[in-house]
């Protein structure tokens, strides 16, 4: 009996050990549970304001072959959309914009140019922007119109940080003329049939010169089918990609 009582007396002291144990690694464990917040941290953006705006389209009818380069023509035979852009930011790095012409619809494959030309010099105001036309549109020479073709380019600086100054940082204008080049089409329905130096029914290669011939029908399918496209302009931070 006393041997029994000598066993739970043990037994009751090696209990009490380990609730000890438990108690005393449990207050370790609390005790080294260190937490501390911190100051706010804060994620803000900077300022995008960007807008284009387009007035008229490009609308031709009863058109004829136009010499490139030319600045006059027939009222009526050709028109001009003009498109607005107006924005500014507060990004170190500025941004970017492209003018691009898409949608394109041309079934008969007739040569078309596209003329871009600056009306107002606020978009390329030194300090504010710079705005470039694409391609041989520089020199003078129209750009051949074609699904995704890049018209134009503009950079927008970094702008002031007040509201009104970033909503026209930049504020101009650019026209879009598009029309058939005399140096590039040919309508005839005659050509290609001849006798050494006298043309029988044919018309001179001499005349061609390498542009493109459309046939009479070809022409006037114009009229029920016209060359049309859209221009898009897009803008992304100096530096980042465009979507497409």
């Amino acid at each position: 009996m006393e041997q029994s009582n000598q066993s739970k007396r043990v037994l009751l002291s090696v209990i009490g050990v380990a609730i000890l144990v438990v108690a005393v690694v449990g207050v370790s464990f609390a005790f080294f549970n260190y937490t501390r917040a911190g100051a706010d941290n804060s994620v803000g953006t900077g300022r995008i304001k960007f807008l284009s705006t387009q007035e008229g389209t490009t609308a031709v009818s009863n058109f004829f072959p136009e010499i490139p380069g030319s600045t006059t023509y027939t009222p009526g035979q050709a028109s001009i959309a003009t498109v607005h852009v107006t924005g500014g930011t507060t990004f170190s790095g500025g941004l970017e914009y492209r003018v691009r012409a898409v949608d394109v619809h041309n079934t008969n494959a007739v040569p078309v140019l596209i003329d871009i030309a600056e009306t107002e010099s606020t978009l390329s105001t030194s300090g504010h922007g710079t705005f470039t036309k694409a391609g041989t549109n520089n020199s003078g020479v129209g750009i051949v119109l074609a699904e995704g073709v890049q018209l134009a380019e503009g950079t927008i600086t970094v702008g002031s940080g007040e509201a009104a100054a970033i909503d026209a940082w930049i504020n101009g204008t650019f026209t879009v003329k598009a029309y058939i080049p005399a140096d590039r089409v040919a309508i005839s329905d005659t050509t290609g049939t001849y006798e050494t130096t006298e043309y029988v029914n044919g018309t001179n290669d001499g005349w061609v010169n390498e542009r493109t011939v459309i046939t009479t029908a070809q022409w006037n399918a114009l009229q029920a089918n016209p060359v049309t496209f859209k221009i898009q302009v897009e803008a992304i931070e100096a530096g980042g990609r465009y979507v497409s």
